[in-house]
This record gives C-alpha cells, sequence and structure tokens, in this order.
C-alpha cells in the first residue's frame, strides 16, 4: 500500500517539476522494495505523456527524444507503448524512414507479440517498405501483420480499431 501511495506521490513531484521530491519518494520506494517497478511504470508514464504531446504539436524530434526515454526506463507495458507511439511519430514525419519506423515496431513485438497496435505499426512499416520497391516478400508480410493486427483487434473487442487497420489495407492492397 505504501509503495502505492508513494507511487502516486511520485507522479505528482515529477508532474510539478519537483526533481528533490520525486528522487526521494524514488529512494523510499527503492527501500521498500528494491524489486518494484513502480519506478519505471511512473517515469515511464511521464515520458509518454511528453512524448505524446510533442507529437501531436508535431514536435516529431522531440516526441522521439521523449518516447526513447519511456522506453529506457525498462517498464515492459510501458516500453510497447512507447515504441508503437515512436513508431507513428516516424510515420507521420514528411518523409518516413520505414526502416527506423519497423525497428521500433520490432521493439514492441518483442515484448507483446500478440499487441494489435504492434502489429500494425509494424504493418505500415512494411507496406511504406514495399511502396518504395517491388519486394513481393514485403507485400506478403505486410499483408501477414495487418492481418495478424486486424484479428487481434477484433478478438480485443475493439471495432473502431479494426476498422482502422481494414481502411488502410483496403488504400494499400485491393
Amino acid at each position: 500500500m505504501k509503495i502505492a501511495i508513494d507511487s502516486r506521490l511520485l507522479d505528482a513531484y515529477i508532474a510539478a517539476g519537483d526533481d528533490q521530491g520525486a528522487q526521494a519518494t524514488a529512494a523510499e520506494i527503492k527501500t521498500l522494495d528494491p524489486s518494484s517497478t513502480a519506478i519505471a511504470r511512473v517515469m515511464g508514464n511521464h515520458y509518454l505523456k511528453l512524448g505524446s504531446e510533442a507529437q501531436q504539436s508535431k514536435s516529431y524530434s522531440d516526441a522521439l527524444k521523449n518516447y526513447d526515454l519511456a522506453i529506457a526506463q525498462g517498464d515492459p507495458q510501458v516500453s510497447v507503448t512507447a515504441s508503437v507511439g515512436a513508431a507513428f511519430t516516424v510515420n507521420a514525419m514528411d518523409k518516413p524512414d520505414y526502416a527506423k519506423m519497423k525497428a521500433y515496431a520490432d521493439k514492441a513485438l518483442a515484448l507483446a507479440p500478440n499487441d494489435p497496435a504492434a502489429n500494425f505499426a509494424e504493418g505500415v512499416a512494411l507496406t511504406g517498405q514495399w511502396a518504395g520497391g517491388t519486394d513481393a516478400k514485403l507485400k506478403a508480410q505486410a499483408q501477414d501483420a495487418l492481418t495478424k493486427a486486424d484479428t487481434l483487434a477484433k478478438a480485443a473487442g475493439n471495432e473502431s480499431f479494426a476498422l482502422q487497420i481494414e481502411t488502410f489495407m483496403k488504400q494499400y492492397f485491393k
């Protein structure tokens, strides 16, 4: 219970920009439970928020920096979300680097191979790579990743996400 309270306090200190309070609270959490992932989760979520805000304001380099910081915190759940966020940040750029996008998607898939968003990011990256050339193998890989993302989204009951995936597939694979 104390760790849960301290985690919320840590989040409040971080949001307020109180580094001294955050460090003291993080040290207390470590003392209470050295194996706790609470610090990584709170810090990762903070960087996720900053990454998302930067992405929305089209400050893509700041978004990627913050997503990378979220990944570096080491919480697996946060890392998957940050890797997917980074992948789609790369996709939103004027000239997307689909190899870089795929690298972020691969990070997410390494931690959560059945995550629909990670599979969608992989499919979009592979589609981008395929559309820039003629490699039929990339086309098949893209379709497989997108089909898996669609199936996983439907299994999770996320019909609006499944529709987004299907719309993307229809656009590129008529």
